[in-house]
């Protein structure tokens, strides 16, 4: 610093009682925050390219933002698999997207939800497959991808149900023994003919998928349920249920990388997680063995001998 040194805002002397900051002296009342243009009479501040800020306008000028509320981030907060940046308290406020996590504030909500478990967010509905010629233009697009996976159906018709909640269950119902879990998205129909307690042929109903599914998830549902049409048509029905699910998910996880979307990882992800002793470790299970020997593989010695492949 020079002998007589001179303000940075002013340019002229300071004279006594000046301070420095930012390698320049200052009259007190010319070091300005560049956010409120007002001086700075704190301690301490922030800089940011350079130019000095009062911490309360750096943190509402430069701080992330709730997705929810607005307001700055300061300290602790949370980000999901979407990168939206939230309040904490938010997590306790909102309910989650059935589909997607995302939280769901009250503005965002459908008119009519009855309890949080049928919430579904914004981004969700904005893809959701509601009508049947929808459904089935997507449904023939996994078909075709199955097929050129080396799965065929030996011209098997099938055919395509859609249903609200209470429709699909209703009519899954009607098809199937007993009943099926509440979260379940998709079920194959099928029907057995027996004679003297022998099974003697198996018929494929259709494939029915739940309403309202975004677009993502709606095809890797159908991808799982077409493995279950090509297990049931190849005579594949001493496979334990956790090789005929993990098979039927590893088909919906690889049609999801596939796809290659930020949705389509999102549920490859949730496959990847899953810790259902069925669905989730059978995944794992025939991905490992699938990586072992090949998928191609895997398929080829399916078709010839009615059972999985000795890793």
């Amino acid at each position: 610093m020079s002998p007589n040194p001179i303000c940075k805002k002013c340019g002229a002397p300071v004279g006594h009682g000046y301070f420095t900051a930012l390698g320049f002296a200052w009259h007190a009342d010319h070091f300005l925050c560049a956010g409120c243009n007002q001086p700075i009479r704190e301690a301490s501040f922030c800089q940011y390219k350079g130019h000095p800020y009062h911490p309360s306008c750096h943190l509402n000028r430069f701080a992330p933002r709730c997705a929810y509320c607005r307001k700055p981030l300061a300290g602790t907060y949370l980000t999901d698999y979407w990168q939206t940046s939230f309040c904490p308290s938010h997590q306790s406020e909102y309910p989650d997207c059935r589909f997607c996590n995302r939280l769901v504030p009250p503005d965002d909500q459908e008119s009519g939800s009855v309890d949080q478990s049928s919430v579904r967010c914004l981004k969700c509905r904005a893809v959701a497959v509601e009508s049947i010629v929808q459904a089935r233009a997507l449904f023939d697009q996994v078909i075709k991808w199955i097929k050129g996976q080396g799965l065929l159906y030996n011209d098997t018709k099938l055919n395509l149900l859609l249903g609200n909640q209470d429709q699909f269950h209703e009519h899954v119902n009607k098809h199937l023994k007993g009943t099926i879990d509440k979260h379940t998205l998709g079920v194959t129909l099928i029907r057995s003919f027996g004679v003297g307690g022998l099974n003697v042929r198996t018929e494929i109903r259709g494939v029915a998928i739940l309403r309202s599914l975004p677009t993502a998830l709606f095809q890797a549902v159908a991808a799982h349920e077409l493995g279950h049409v090509w297990l049931t048509v190849h005579g594949m029905i001493d496979l334990s249920d956790c090789a005929a699910e993990g098979f039927c998910e590893l088909l919906a996880y690889r049609w999801l990388g596939h796809m290659g979307t930020h949705e389509s990882r999102y549920y490859a992800t949730g496959i990847e997680k899953s810790k259902h002793t069925i669905y989730g470790d059978g995944f794992r299970e025939i991905r490992r063995l699938a990586q072992i020997v090949g998928f191609d593989d895997l398929i080829r010695t399916l078709l010839a001998t009615k059972h999985l492949p000795a890793a």
